[in-house]
C-alpha cells in the first residue's frame, strides 16, 4: 500500500483552516484514515480544523452510518467529529426543499445528472458547504470561517484518488489540477500519496474500519444494475420511491424529450433500458400496480385510475 509520507504539511504555506470535504464514501474516508496516520505519528499539521459533510437528505442508510462511524473515529483521533450541513431552506427569493428527492417530485423532474448536466453536486454539496463556511447575506448569518477568525483562504482537501485524477481527459482529472481559486486553496491528498482506489480500500481496512459503499443518493443515475438490485432487496421502499420519481417526471409537465429515464438511454452493448422503471419491470422487481400505488402517494394528480 502507498505511504502518506509525501503529503504536503500545512505549515509549508502558513497556517490556514484545513477542511476535509467528506462525502461519506471510500475516497474521503481514506483521506481521514491517512490524516489520522500522519497525526498519530507526530505530524500535527495533519489535524483538520473541520470535517464537513453536506447532506442531500437522500443518501443511502449505509452512508449515514459511515458518517456516524467516522465522526466517532475522528473525535477519538483529532478531537473533532464530522459536521453536517444541508442546503439552506430560508433564503429569500429561492424555493427551499428538504431533500433532492422532494425537489424532483415537486418539480416533476429528475436529478440533473440524468440530463447530462451533472449539477447535483454543485447545488446539493458545494453550495451548502460554501454557505456554511462563508455565511450568507440574506438572511444574515455568520460563516464558520469568520467565526473561527483564520483571516485567510481555507485549504479544502478533496477526495480524488490517484487513478481518476491521473486521467487529464476526465472531469475529476481536470478538477484535480485546480490548486486555488478566489475562495479556497485546494489539495488532493490521495493524489499526493499516490493512493489508487484499491490503496484506499486497503488503508481503510487496515485501520479496522468497514469499507463504505459508494456515496450517492438513492435515485442517482450513476447507480449500477448491481446496486439497484441490492437496493430493491435491502431497501425496497427507497427502490420504489426512485422508480416513482422517474415515472412522475415522465408523466409530468415537462415529460422526457431526449432521454428515457434515470439511465438516460438504452445501452447499445447489451440493450439495458435507459429507464429504471422499464428495467425493474423487465426483471420482475416490481409491478405496475405497486408503482401506481407509490405514484398515488407522492403525486396523486399524476396517478392513473
Amino acid at each position: 500500500m502507498a505511504t502518506t509520507s509525501t503529503f504536503r504539511p500545512v505549515s509549508d504555506i502558513g497556517r490556514v483552516a484545513l477542511i476535509v470535504n467528506f462525502g461519506g464514501g471510500v475516497d474521503s474516508t481514506a483521506i481521514l484514515v491517512g490524516l489520522a496516520h500522519l497525526f498519530n505519528t507526530g505530524d500535527t499539521t495533519a489535524r483538520p480544523d473541520l470535517i464537513l459533510f453536506a447532506d442531500t437528505g437522500d443518501e443511502l442508510p449505509e452512508t449515514y452510518e459511515n458518517v456516524r462511524r467516522m465522526s466517532v473515529y475522528c473525535k477519538a483521533v483529532f478531537g473533532i467529529g464530522v459536521t453536517t450541513c444541508s442546503r439552506p431552506l430560508n433564503i429569500p427569493g429561492r424555493v427551499g426543499y428538504q431533500s433532492l428527492s422532494e425537489n424532483c417530485v415537486t418539480n416533476e423532474t429528475l436529478p440533473g445528472e440524468a440530463f447530462g448536466r451533472g449539477n447535483c453536486s454543485m447545488k446539493w454539496k458545494h453550495e451548502p458547504m460554501d454557505a456554511f463556511l462563508r455565511g450568507r447575506k440574506r438572511p444574515a448569518r455568520q460563516g464558520w470561517l469568520e467565526a473561527n477568525d483564520f483571516g485567510t483562504k481555507p485549504m479544502r482537501l478533496i477526495g480524488y484518488d490517484a487513478t481518476e485524477a491521473g486521467n487529464p481527459k476526465s472531469k475529476r482529472g481536470k478538477n484535480a489540477q485546480i490548486l486555488e481559486d478566489d475562495l479556497n486553496l485546494y489539495s488532493y491528498p490521495l493524489v499526493e500519496w499516490g493512493w489508487t482506489r484499491q490503496d484506499c480500500i486497503e488503508a481503510i481496512a487496515a485501520a479496522g474500519l468497514p469499507v463504505p459503499i459508494k456515496s450517492a443518493c438513492f435515485m442517482c443515475p450513476n447507480q449500477s444494475e448491481g446496486e439497484l438490485l441490492k437496493m430493491s432487496g435491502g431497501q425496497p421502499a427507497r427502490f420504489m420511491r426512485a422508480l416513482a420519481i422517474e415515472e412522475i417526471a415522465r408523466r409530468g409537465k415537462n415529460g422526457f424529450k431526449t432521454i428515457e429515464g434515470l439511465w438516460r438511454r438504452t445501452r447499445k452493448s447489451d440493450g439495458r433500458p435507459g429507464s429504471w422503471v422499464a428495467w425493474a419491470l423487465k426483471h420482475s422487481l416490481t409491478t405496475a400496480y405497486e408503482l401506481e400505488a407509490e405514484i398515488r402517494e407522492l403525486a396523486p394528480h399524476l396517478a392513473e385510475s
